[in-house]
């Protein structure tokens, strides 16, 4: 039984290996040349400062500063979308109001102090998370993580939902999915709640809970997806009020820019865009063979892949900000790969994936 399982943390380690690989080198391929994109530690800023984009931040601060002074979300986002050309169709144009009422009741100054108290604990949570891996890889994963942090926490980023978003993942993926359930649950609410996306997060926790029957963790996520589901519609309700019928219609979300949008998107808000293409096309796709080599691998793994395929498919060029729902976890898994490559390599499973197989014992049970 053991060698069974044993072989079977081997192969995810294997195949997520050689779809990480394949995936760099089709899109090392197929990438066009970086001639104006920003690249290095400031490149976030640089995109939602220096270019177009900018008019985003511009706009949800400007909507946050008038919520402030007491006039309502949605009176407030539709009359600023239409003065600034932005669509009100579909209803989901318009942000939910969680980030906006929060901006306006902490301000600026809050949002900075509540991100880097959210990055500290993100540190933290994944120090002890990968506490049956070694010292160098515990060291390194963290050092990744603060560094990816840190260059994201900017004037510009802080006013975006997919950061937030992202921050709050990061931190409810360190917690252990069978102890502390309700930590991780709680973390992705609050998630969801400022940004969407973070729905496919708690499908894929619900789903990996139902298969492992873990029913009160099922049930809880089930109630959370419900009171989400109540928010967005009354979300849609208060956003049909304020529109009219000559409001701007979105353009399609049909990006179809395939594996190379992770590396185009990822280069603009990373350190990865100091780097040459081929080598930031690699060091793209990598960290999700990393992340095969956790005792409890399925969670990052159904994560990571299913919204980057997301990206992939439907994100538009100017929709780089989508890749901050991935960060600043994502890039952690570069620390693990040598985990991941001692699980390859050896014929049992390796000190770093020492408790690798309980997830298929989990699974199947």
């Amino acid at each position: 039984m053991a060698s069974r399982l044993a072989m079977q943390a081997r192969l995810l380690c294997l195949s997520t290996t050689v779809l990480a690989l394949a995936l760099a080198l089709a899109s090392a391929l197929l990438q066009p040349d970086r001639t104006d994109a920003p690249v290095g530690l400031t490149s976030l800023a640089a995109t939602t400062s220096d270019l177009p984009e900018n008019r985003d931040t511009q706009l949800y601060r400007a909507i946050a500063a008038r919520v402030a002074a007491g006039e309502n979300y949605y009176e407030v986002a539709a009359e600023l979308h239409r003065e600034r050309s932005y669509p009100l169709f579909p209803f989901f144009t318009v942000r939910l109001p969680t980030l906006a009422h929060v901006n306006a009741a902490i301000g600026s100054s809050g949002l900075f102090v509540a991100a880097w108290l959210l990055l500290l604990g993100a540190i933290l949570v994944w120090f002890r998370a990968l506490a049956d891996h070694g010292l160098v890889t515990r060291t390194l994963a963290v050092a990744l993580l603060a560094l990816g942090g840190a260059a994201t926490i900017t004037p510009a980023a802080i006013v975006l939902h997919e950061f937030w978003c992202g921050l709050l993942l990061t931190i409810a993926m360190g917690f252990q999915p069978r102890k502390e359930w309700p930590m991780q649950v709680a973390f992705a609410a609050a998630a969801v709640f400022v940004r969407e996306f973070a729905v496919l997060f708690l499908l894929a926790m619900g789903f990996l809970a139902l298969i492992e029957r873990r029913w009160r963790q099922v049930a809880a996520i089930a109630g959370v997806i419900g009171l989400f589901a109540a928010f967005l519609a009354l979300h849609y309700l208060a956003v049909v009020e304020v529109r009219l019928p000559a409001d701007l219609q979105s353009p399609p979300w049909t990006g179809l820019r395939g594996p190379t949008a992770l590396v185009q998107d990822l280069a603009r808000v990373s350190w990865l865009g100091l780097l040459p293409i081929p080598l930031a096309a690699l060091l793209t796709f990598l960290p999700l063979a990393g992340w095969s080599s956790l005792a409890r691998p399925m969670l990052p793994i159904l994560w990571f892949a299913g919204f980057g395929a997301v990206i992939a498919l439907f994100a538009r060029p100017n929709n780089e900000y989508w890749i901050l729902t991935m960060l600043p976890a994502y890039l952690v898994g570069l620390a693990m790969i040598g985990s991941t490559w001692r699980c390859i390599m050896q014929t049992g499973i390796s000190r770093g994936r020492a408790g690798g197989a309980a997830a298929f014992d989990s699974i199947q049970s």
